[in-house]
């Protein structure tokens, strides 16, 4: 058999069984060496990674499939009683961010929703998200947040009050503007020393009787009973041009994540902004 021959639906169909179980890692390289013991040719890589999709397409279909019956398995997930929010970054052919939610659940950081709460639940105590609190530090202070960080987070998870004392020392040293906006957001909402929170809660007895209720997964999909009225909405997968040029390996960096300021260094004399090729200090013999 000539290369020619082992075509991408060839080698899709022979690799088909070993992708049934999705938990079963069998990479690019692989499938070459199957393909080489197997059928005695050698083929490159695109080729073995575009065999690769198709046979995980006559698997589980493509993203097209996926999206139509994305009504379908929301009406299933809404029949677990329980919060689940959720973001990832899409990896596949459908870039962006797929953000999941079940159940309502209402957010606290808008200040009508805040007074409303403490109306209807007076006894409740309100708190602020850390990260948030920290998001604001870092856009209202942007000179200190570099410094910052370490010690706020240790500061916000601090059980004693002599630790979170001395961290705020050096807050105050470092910048005394944000201890001010810190003292003014309020100790008890984000400081864990300050909170007054119920001790029973974090208990592994209580932690133990709120998980004893099994959360069983979602019936088989043949077992699904979807109304009409949710099997005829169809979604289909957004409009998508590949860009040119090589993916990015890495992505955008949040304001509050620290970038690396590294830069290359000559191996010869150490100095930044030129290399071997072009130092100034020991330059090479032509």
């Amino acid at each position: 058999m000539s290369q020619r021959q082992a075509t991408i639906g060839l080698i899709a169909g022979i690799v088909t069984p070993k992708y049934e179980n999705h938990k079963r890692k069998h990479t690019p390289k692989d499938i070459q060496e199957d393909v080489k013991r197997d059928l005695g040719v050698d083929i490159n890589y695109m080729k073995v990674w575009r065999s690769k999709e198709r046979a995980i397409k006559m698997l589980r279909g493509g993203p097209t499939e996926g999206y139509i019956k994305m009504s379908s398995y929301l009406y299933m997930l809404d029949t677990v009683p329980i919060v689940v929010v959720d973001g990832a970054h899409l990896k596949g052919a459908y870039k962006g961010t797929f953000v999941s939610a079940s159940t309502l659940d209402g957010a606290d950081r808008h200040e009508s929703i805040i007074k409303a709460v403490s109306r209807v639940y007076p006894s409740v105590p309100h708190y602020a998200c850390v990260w948030h609190l920290w998001q604001n530090v870092c856009k209202y202070y942007k000179k200190s947040k570099n410094t910052l960080s370490d010690v706020f987070y240790a500061m916000a998870k601090a059980y004693r009050q002599e630790d979170f004392d001395e961290m705020m020392k050096k807050v105050e040293d470092m910048d005394h503007r944000v201890k001010d906006y810190l003292m003014l957001a309020g100790y008890e909402k984000w400081a864990r020393v300050y909170a007054p929170v119920n001790r029973e809660y974090y208990k592994p007895s209580t932690l133990i009787s709120t998980y004893e209720i099994p959360i069983g997964p979602l019936p088989d999909e043949e077992d699904w009973n979807i109304p009409d009225s949710v099997l005829n909405e169809v979604v289909f997968p957004p409009k998508y041009k590949r860009p040119p040029g090589r993916p990015k390996k890495s992505r955008h960096k949040n304001m509050s994540e620290k970038i690396s300021s590294s830069t290359n260094c000559c191996g010869q004399c150490g100095q930044e902004g030129q290399n071997r090729r072009t130092c100034s200090y020991f330059p090479m013999k032509r």
